[in-house]
């Protein structure tokens, strides 16, 4: 676990200093330590990080169904209602600017 959160913390820095492949590195790192289901509130907050990172390097398929997955997120990883309409207007953004990216 130690290593997971450093990895995010990581990505985090990459992320502030523009190295967005490092950072989406560091993201994946750390969700694939999280994904067994103790941490919902990690996991969630990683999968939002990561589907901002994919946003950032032009994935849109890939950061939309993350942010889908988020959305609606209300079992043991608890999901403020403020971030789940960021979710949604992140949603609503790539579907309106970036239809084709988004269907591949």
């Amino acid at each position: 676990r130690k290593y997971a959160f450093h990895m995010l913390m990581s990505g985090h820095m990459f992320r502030s200093a523009r190295q967005e492949h490092h950072a989406f590195r560091c993201f994946t790192s750390a969700l694939y330590i999280y994904q067994d289901g103790q941490w919902n509130e990690l996991h969630n907050h990683l999968r939002s990080a990561l589907a901002a990172q994919l946003y950032s390097l032009g994935r849109m398929a890939i950061s939309i169904e993350l942010y889908a997955k988020l959305v609606g997120t209300t079992g043991g990883g608890r999901v403020s209602v403020k971030s789940q309409q960021k979710f949604v207007n992140h949603l609503l953004e790539i579907c309106q600017d970036h239809t084709k990216k988004a269907l591949v």
